[in-house]
């Protein structure tokens, strides 16, 4: 019996957990689980490194992507999700900064060294993480991942990228595989304003009208829609609806 408990050379034991990263404030995604479901099958499979999420300002990538980061650190099959807001215009010794400190809050990148040499650290540094997801939020302008210092992702390292960008140039030049977000119907546009905004306006004489022209007016885009619903929520004064209207015509 003792023998069937004795390991003369040892063991090992491997513990799946859930990666490292930050769980991101965020509001419902609305009418883009197609696109949430299309981002998280690349990410799942293998044959998709990088992946480029594009689409006009407003329209909801950066909600998307938040969801996505919150839902990945419920999963093993990366050690990391890191999360990082691209500035603009680019500064590479920022993105550098604003990488390493991602990983690790305590991390500082040498100061006085050129880019060529924190790029090389801040490599070393993501081959340490071990599996990635590096989601880049907002990107404007091509630049190039060895230059930054990011490890390009591959099957071997089993690493991604995602990058959020109002440009699907910029998505098809870094070479990723683009999932464009479209705007809201005119029904989902309808639902989301009114439930922000309350459903109680359409009870107000006259005013039915005028909501519909200032929803059409935010043409699909969520976070104009949030705003405006947001900033009128328990407004029945039909004049003033007038006035919003007209300031968003103009």
């Amino acid at each position: 019996m003792y023998e069937l408990g004795c390991f003369p050379d040892g063991f090992t034991v491997t513990i799946d957990r859930p990666p490292q990263g930050i769980i991101l404030p965020t509001e419902n995604v609305v009418g883009e689980d197609f696109v949430e479901e299309k981002i998280w099958g690349y990410l799942m499979g293998n044959e998709v490194r990088k992946i480029g999420v594009c689409g006009d300002g407003g329209i909801g990538k950066t909600t998307i992507m938040k969801h996505i980061n919150n839902e990945l650190l419920s999963v093993t099959k990366f050690d990391r999700v890191i999360w990082v807001h691209v500035s603009y215009p680019l500064s590479v010794i920022n993105l550098q900064e604003n990488i390493a400190h991602a990983i690790d809050d305590k991390l500082r990148l040498p100061k006085g060294e050129d880019k060529v040499r924190r790029a090389a650290t801040l490599m070393s540094i993501m081959k340490g993480v071990g599996r990635y997801v590096l989601i880049l939020d907002d990107v404007w302008e091509v630049f190039s991942l060895s230059e930054v210092g990011i490890l390009k992702p591959t099957i071997q390292n089993g690493s991604k990228i995602v990058i959020t960008s109002r440009s699907s140039d910029v998505c098809q030049k870094m070479l990723c595989k683009i999932v464009k977000v479209k705007p809201l119907s005119c029904l989902e546009s309808f639902n989301l304003f009114f439930d922000k905004v309350g459903h109680h306006v359409l009870q107000v004489p006259n005013l039915e009208g005028i909501l519909k022209l200032i929803v059409e007016e935010c043409v699909g885009l969520p976070l104009a829609i949030v705003v405006i619903a947001q900033s009128m929520r328990g407004e029945d004064d039909v004049e003033v609806w007038k006035n919003a209207l007209n300031e968003l015509q103009e």
